[in-house]
């Protein structure tokens, strides 16, 4: 299994788009987490492969996605400026990591 996750654009104000590209089968359980610098949870973004709107490319197995983060908490309030990372999980596993700024 190959994960690739990037985030554009980077830094970012007021919102960013977060890529990933899978190249494998296994979809189910997947989630987007985004942390701050203290290992806090601040969102989780359910990923729902089969919804139309998260795809945006399809070349045989190889599949990206994309979901918007618009800067808010699990509470859709605002967070400060800072350094924010972000992880890709399946079946509660964490899969790969990346860091992105917000700047205000």
């Amino acid at each position: 299994m190959n994960y690739e996750l990037q985030n554009f654009p980077n830094p970012f104000n007021p919102s960013t788009t977060i890529y990933f590209n899978l190249t494998t089968e296994k979809t189910e359980n997947m989630e987007l987490v985004i942390y701050n610098l203290k290992g806090q949870k601040i969102k989780s973004l359910p990923v729902i492969l089969s919804d139309a709107q998260h795809r945006i490319e399809r070349r045989g197995h190889n599949n990206k996605y994309s979901i918007i983060w618009s800067g808010n908490d699990q509470n859709n309030n605002p967070v400060g400026s800072g350094i924010y990372l972000y992880q890709l999980k399946v079946d509660g596993k964490a899969i790969k990591t990346k860091k992105m700024m917000l700047i205000k």
